[in-house]
C-alpha cells in the first residue's frame, strides 16, 4: 500500500488572493481603488509572514519554536535572513547587499501597514486653517488630512506593487540561499504538493 504524504501550507492561497486583488485594483475606478488595494496589500503582508514561518521551519528546525514565538516580525525577518546568510554577510556582493537592504526597508513598511490595519482605531485630528474651494460650501467637502498612523492614506497601486515585489524578492532570496544550504530539500514540502512514496 503506497504512503501518501501531504503538507498543508496556506502561503500559496494568501499570495493568490493578493495577486487577484491587485490585478482587480488596476481596473477599478478612481475612488474605489481602496476596496481592492488595501486588502491586496494586507494579504501580501500575511503571505510574507506565512512564507517566513514555512521557510523558518526548514531553516531553524531545532530552534523553530523559539523562532515562531518571536513576537517582533521585523526582528524575526532579520534573524531569518542572518541565519540564511543573506544579511550582514561581508562576502555578499554590494548588489546583493543593496537588494537585502531594500527588502528590509519594504518589510518594515509592510509590517507597519499590517499593524495599522489590524489595530485600527479612530483618530482625532484638529487644525486651524482657511477653508478653500468646495470646502466652503459644505462640511462633506472638507479634505481629509493624510496622517502617518491612518492606513487609509497609505494605499496606492504603486505601493501595492512594492509589497508584491517584496514578497517575490523574499522568495528569490530564499530559493537561492536554501539551495546552497539544503541541496536535498524537497520543494514539495514547501509548496504543499501531496505525493506518494510508491505507486501500485
Amino acid at each position: 500500500m503506497p504512503t501518501v504524504e501531504s503538507y498543508l501550507n496556506n502561503d500559496i492561497f494568501l499570495i493568490s488572493i493578493a495577486h487577484t486583488l491587485f490585478e482587480e485594483a488596476k481596473n477599478e475606478k478612481p475612488g474605489y481603488i481602496f476596496k481592492k488595494t488595501i486588502p491586496a496589500m494586507l494579504f501580501y503582508c500575511l503571505a510574507l509572514e506565512s512564507r517566513l514561518n514555512t521557510y523558518g521551519k526548514v531553516l531553524f528546525s531545532q530552534d523553530y519554536k523559539k523562532f515562531t514565538e518571536s513576537s517582533h516580525l521585523k526582528k524575526k525577518v532579520r534573524w531569518f535572513l542572518r541565519r540564511l546568510g543573506a544579511y550582514e554577510n561581508e562576502s555578499e556582493s554590494e548588489e546583493n547587499k543593496k537588494i537585502v537592504e531594500d527588502l528590509l526597508v519594504n518589510v518594515d513598511i509592510m509590517v507597519d501597514f499590517r499593524n495599522l490595519v489590524v489595530h485600527s482605531k479612530s483618530l482625532d485630528y484638529a487644525e486651524t486653517r482657511e477653508l478653500k474651494g468646495l470646502e466652503i460650501l459644505a462640511d462633506k467637502f472638507i479634505s481629509k488630512p493624510r496622517l502617518q498612523n491612518d492606513f487609509t492614506t497609505l494605499y496606492s497601486i504603486e505601493r501595492c506593487e512594492i509589497f508584491k515585489n517584496t514578497v517575490s524578492n523574499f522568495e528569490v532570496i530564499w530559493c537561492v540561499k536554501a539551495q546552497q544550504l539544503f541541496p536535498d530539500l524537497d520543494p514539495k514540502k514547501l509548496y504543499g504538493i501531496p505525493h506518494s512514496e510508491s505507486r501500485s
